[in-house]
């Protein structure tokens, strides 16, 4: 194993518990983790753009240097007229904040159009990379408010071409650009990000997919 730790970061209890199968998570506190990534940590920053950023931005500024990379894992959802399907799992390359931006007079949307991009493929520590390299590489869109209609989400389908879609993404790359530190997103798609139905939604089998890849 690489010298310095990699952070696995999430942003919620429920993805940390189910991926690295820990009884007992709680939020900010770094979780020491054992096996293959031994030595290594996870911690969960909490839901959206603005408590994932700042608590990361807390926690790095706290440990300078510390940390080899820092890798995002967690479900999201898939826009309909993406080729990816739900259970999926894929490397975000590129992240957007989709919904930030202006409303224009005719009630359409401009996003601000920052766009994020995850680390070069040689900085991804060894113990992952192959893990990494052999996920189906995709455009990501990162919003505060989650897709909930059709016409939605084909309106974000067409903007910079995203095909998934969190709530924190591109705060990690923000973030760990700041601080000129390896990142990675790595996710399974749980739902299409369509009209909101959460009877549809496999978070459950979404993140058991995420542990084979992640452990396996």
């Amino acid at each position: 194993m690489d010298k310095k730790p990699i952070l696995f970061a999430f942003a919620t209890a429920l993805e940390c518990s189910k991926v690295f199968n820990l009884p007992h998570v709680t939020e900010g506190s770094l979780i020491p983790l054992d096996g293959k990534f031994k030595g290594s940590y996870a911690c969960v920053f909490g839901m959206g753009v603005m408590v994932f950023s700042v608590n990361l931005t807390e926690l790095l500024m706290k440990n300078p240097n510390r940390f080899l990379a820092v890798i995002q894992l967690g479900i999201c959802g898939v826009y309909p007229r993406s080729p990816l399907k739900v259970l999926d799992c894929v490397g975000v390359e590129t992240d957007v904040l989709l919904d930030f931006g202006c409303e224009e007079a005719d009630g359409t949307h401009t996003p601000w159009g920052y766009v994020l991009k995850s680390t070069a493929i040689e900085e991804i520590p060894e113990v992952i990379k192959k893990k990494v390299l052999n996920l189906p590489r995709v455009s990501g869109a990162t919003v505060n408010t989650c897709t909930g209609t059709f016409e939605t989400a084909c309106n974000r389908y067409g903007k910079f071409g995203a095909e998934v879609e969190s709530m924190e993404g591109a705060a990690l790359f923000y973030v760990c650009g700041k601080f000129n530190i390896p990142c990675f997103q790595i996710r399974s798609i749980s739902n299409v990000a369509s009209t909101r139905n959460k009877d549809l939604w496999e978070i459950d089998k979404a993140l058991i997919n995420l542990q084979k890849v992640i452990l396996c």
